[in-house]
């Protein structure tokens, strides 16, 4: 499934993720690519998120889940899992989970 945000309605889930994408967040010019990327890494069934930003678009590598209930709060928690190029020292992928902000 795709998935759809402009930066503002990105920015949200952790301003400053928005800066890694390209640097430690693979990111691709077509979806095709990101798809093929996400299968390569054992992904095959996750999101993929496209960006806009102001005169750009990229697509990236994502998992978009919703928990009822959330921490302490009860309130539901929209959270982002997204695959980084490293790997810990038990040769298994690091993954940034970023939450969105509280309002």
């Amino acid at each position: 499934m795709r998935i759809n945000y402009t930066l503002e309605e990105f920015k949200p889930f952790f301003p400053e993720v928005a800066n890694l994408i390209g640097s430690k967040i693979p990111a691709f010019i077509t979806e095709k690519e990101a798809r093929k990327h996400a299968a390569s890494i054992g992904w095959g069934t996750a999101d993929i998120i496209r960006l806009d930003k102001r005169f750009e678009r990229v697509y990236f590598v994502g998992q978009r889940c919703t928990y009822a209930g959330g921490h302490a709060t009860g309130k539901d928690e929209e959270v982002i899992r997204i695959p980084l190029e490293t790997f810990d020292e038990t040769k298994a992928r690091n993954v940034l989970t970023i939450r969105k902000a509280k309002k």
